[in-house]
């Protein structure tokens, strides 16, 4: 059975605008303030309750990490730590002009994974592939190209080491790490966009190679 365990920072509230009708939960922490976050107009709570989570066992998965290569947005930067924390990330490498979490719009977003994610900045992205392969890293790098394989028809080796890469939002990986990478992994799309946004095609990616 899972063991289910209270979240003592935080109570929530369930509260509705007597103004403007809004319907809205808030914490514990704001509730000083009373007030609408839509109008300003006074608030009433209709309902308490406190958060559950499931208890679990911190797993790691020593065989891969992640590099983002001049991943430009705060924001993504964040969401990804927030996945590598989840799905047990053994380290994330920032590098060029990726945001670390110093930047507290990545605080923001990583809601303290930047606590429990081990991460390092490099400038040059295509040096650390390179130290990586020497390492006996294989690299994955999430690009379409004309060599890509669906990442759906990939399977790690249990034993071997992977390093997953992550490219610019516009530009994406570096076509000098496509070059030496062992493997390029498409997500398959049908939209007009042709593409997911990075952070997106992380979660998705580390999902699915897991096996989570």
């Amino acid at each position: 059975m899972t063991e289910l365990i209270r979240v003592k920072d935080y109570q929530f509230f369930i509260a509705k605008c007597e103004a403007c009708g809004l319907r809205f939960p808030i914490t514990n922490n704001v509730l000083r303030e009373n007030k609408c976050v839509h109008c300003k107009g006074q608030i009433k709570i209709v309902k308490k309750y406190s958060n559950f989570v499931s208890k679990t066992e911190v797993a790691k998965y020593p065989n891969i990490v992640l590099i983002l290569d001049n991943i430009r947005s705060a924001w993504n930067v964040g969401s990804i730590l927030r996945t590598c924390d989840a799905v047990g990330i053994t380290k994330l490498y920032l590098c060029g002009i990726s945001p670390t979490p110093d930047n507290s719009k990545v605080k923001k977003t990583s809601l303290g994974a930047e606590k429990t994610v081990e991460w390092e900045y490099c400038k040059d992205a295509l040096t650390l592939t390179h130290e990586l392969k020497k390492q006996g890293f294989q690299i994955l790098a999430i690009e379409k190209t004309q060599n890509s394989v669906s990442l759906f028809n990939f399977n790690l080796e249990e034993k071997q080491k992977y390093a997953l890469v992550l490219g610019h939002e516009v530009g994406g990986v570096d076509p000098e790490i496509l070059v030496i990478a062992d493997y390029h992994l498409v997500l398959p799309t049908r939209g007009v966009k042709n593409s997911l946004n990075v952070a997106v095609a992380c979660g998705i990616s580390l999902y699915e190679l897991l096996k989570l």
